[in-house]
């Protein structure tokens, strides 16, 4: 009989596709899969190495799971993902419970070692890139993420992506739609597509149109409603993405990590831009992909940044007013040109202007809610709410999957999955609370 896993996924959800690939794999191969670490003889983590926060929790994941190899039935303990890839031989000698540790994306070589085909201790080579076969969704079965790339090559001097995951590699656009066609088949209504840069995809294999040609064709696949594309770097922002983005089936969302808006900073960061010519490309935007819904990252605390330069921030965000925005304080990454650099800001300081910025955002976001009530939005059904027995929850198209808000449905007649006109009643600071008019569903993800 073969082995109980339990597998942790952390990080992004580009970790998350990883994991549900992995997954696939041991199904097919007849293994047993638990939740609970306690029942697992083999346990898998999948860790992130992103920024000192998400190593801080893998690290402590870890050492939680090492825990089961005395208190529970864990024979084995593998760790792989983007931690490992950088941190591996540092795992080796200060967790010495760790049995294997795996590089980023190398789900196969995990499959090898349960199978008793790698002995070795550390197997972390190159990041890997390797689609194909089972994936066992973890998300809810209305949606999932459609990983089209890995890596990257855009060289943010913060950012220690491309030494952990390799420069940019598009996928095959062949695999990308023989998976989308899959999932559809699997009752997934709505593909968020993922990568560390979407708007580059097809340019390193020579896929003529690119990321727009990709959601063409993904547009065609006749039970996937809502194609939402995430990751996108404001440089390559062009008209024919525009007209994409305009599409029947693609969402009027765009994530749009800008990172600052002060020149001198941008530049700092290997970035392109300032204040001015961000703020004319999102009035461009917004102008021409009528209902337009922005989410955007920044970054305090990059090293130099003055009083003077955040309070420019702040103003440029009360400014264009984003529908949903996310702040990290600056994270020093070793090897990144940033960790090097003079003006290292103390973590209150970052950590006060981190707040500064999200009490802000509240203020907007409930503003920008507000603004939505009376109105006719075409939600998708996730189901039940831990709000309350009474209470289901759905998204707009304007509200993406576990980072954005949500809206709130009295309990009807609706199922998961279903796409229904709800009439917005209330706003809450990121929430909405709404009454479903028509619980037919459709297809539509515009208002």
């Amino acid at each position: 009989m073969k082995e109980t896993i339990g597998l942790i996924s952390l990080g992004c959800a580009k970790n998350t596709v990883d994991s549900e690939m992995l997954l696939g794999e041991l199904t097919q191969r007849g293994y047993t899969l638990t939740n609970r670490q306690d029942e697992a003889e083999i346990i898998i983590i999948n860790s992130c190495g992103f920024i000192a926060p998400a190593k801080e929790e893998s690290v402590n994941t870890i050492i939680e799971m090492a825990q089961y190899k005395e208190s529970g039935r864990c024979r084995k303990l593998i760790v792989m993902g983007c931690l490992s890839q950088k941190y591996g031989g540092e795992l080796e000698n200060d967790i010495p419970e760790i049995d294997h540790i795996v590089g980023a994306g190398d789900f196969k070589r995990v499959v090898e070692i349960i199978e008793g085909e790698a002995d070795k201790r550390n197997l972390v080579r190159g990041p890997r890139f390797d689609y194909g076969g089972k994936r066992l969704i973890t998300t809810p079965s209305h949606y999932a993420y459609l990983k089209i790339s890995e890596g990257c090559s855009n060289r943010c001097t913060f950012c220690a992506i491309p030494e952990i995951r390799g420069d940019f590699r598009s996928r095959p656009l062949e695999s990308i739609i023989t998976e989308a066609k899959t999932l559809a088949a699997q009752g997934v209504r709505e593909l968020n597509i993922i990568s560390q840069d979407n708007t580059k995809y097809g340019l390193d294999i020579g896929v003529a149109g690119g990321i727009n040609r990709l959601i063409e064709e993904l547009a065609s696949i006749d039970d996937i409603a809502w194609i939402r594309l995430l990751y996108t770097h404001p440089q390559f922002i062009d008209d024919r993405l525009i007209e994409t983005l305009n599409r029947d089936k693609v969402c009027r969302y765009l994530d749009l990590p800008l990172q600052h808006c002060h020149g001198d900073i941008l530049k700092a960061m290997g970035r392109r831009g300032d204040e001015q010519t961000l703020g004319r490309q999102l009035k461009m935007l917004r102008d021409k992909i009528p209902g337009l819904s922005i989410r955007t990252t920044f970054m305090v605390g990059f090293p130099g940044e003055t009083e003077k330069q955040f309070e420019t921030l702040l103003k440029f965000i009360e400014e264009q007013s984003f529908e949903h925005l996310g702040v990290f304080a600056y994270s020093q990454e070793d090897g990144t040109p940033a960790a090097k650099m003079k003006g290292q800001i103390p973590e209150e300081v970052k950590e006060e202007r981190r707040e500064t910025i999200m009490s802000l955002q509240r203020e907007i976001s409930l503003k920008k809610n507000k603004s939505l009530v009376g109105s006719y939005q075409n939600v998708l059904v996730e189901g039940l709410s831990d709000e309350g027995d009474f209470l289901i929850t759905g998204r707009t198209a304007g509200q993406a999957p576990e980072v954005d808000g949500v809206v709130y449905l009295e309990k009807s007649q609706v199922e998961r999955g279903q796409i229904v006109r709800t009439r917005i009643t209330e706003a809450l600071e990121y929430d909405l609370i709404g009454e479903v008019e028509d619980s037919k569903s459709i297809m539509a993800p515009s208002i």
